[in-house]
């Protein structure tokens, strides 16, 4: 896993989505004390792509796999929150990778730019994750 500090270009709209978040629209769903919510839907214009949004204060989400990768955009809120014990920027997971999303040391929003199209690379939020189904040795279903 990679973690890079964010760009002087997405500051904007970093502050956007916390203003929006504050709002009350932004992470409008919450499911297990973690808030989400989407702010685009996968269109032909953002060639297949959608971006999550979840808010994330001192909790651990369900583990889980992506098999193609995952993106993050690591924005802290309250102290000097970390994701997965990163801190405020861009985290690029491979694809394989595994983790129990947790934020920690305060609150945190994370942006997941998710593609929706299976010749893209596939992401999805904490909230939403549904666990793959159980394999016996041979990588058969169990």
């Amino acid at each position: 896993m990679r973690n890079m500090a964010p760009a002087a270009h997405l500051r904007d709209p970093e502050v956007q989505l916390h203003r929006r978040r504050a709002a009350g629209w932004l992470c409008n769903r919450e499911g297990g004390g973690i808030r989400y919510g989407r702010i685009f839907k996968p269109a032909a214009d953002l060639h297949g792509y959608s971006v999550d949004v979840v808010d994330m204060k001192d909790i651990a989400g369900p583990h889980h796999v992506h098999p193609n990768g995952e993106i993050d955009l690591v924005m802290p809120l309250e102290g000097d929150a970390r994701f997965d014990g990163r801190p405020a920027g861009w985290l690029v997971c491979p694809p394989g990778s595994a983790h129990r999303p947790t934020v920690s040391q305060g609150r945190a929003l994370r942006a997941l730019p998710a593609a929706r199209r299976p010749d893209r690379i596939h992401l999805s939020t904490a909230a939403q994750v549904t666990p793959p189904a159980p394999t016996g040795p041979t990588g058969d279903p169990a």
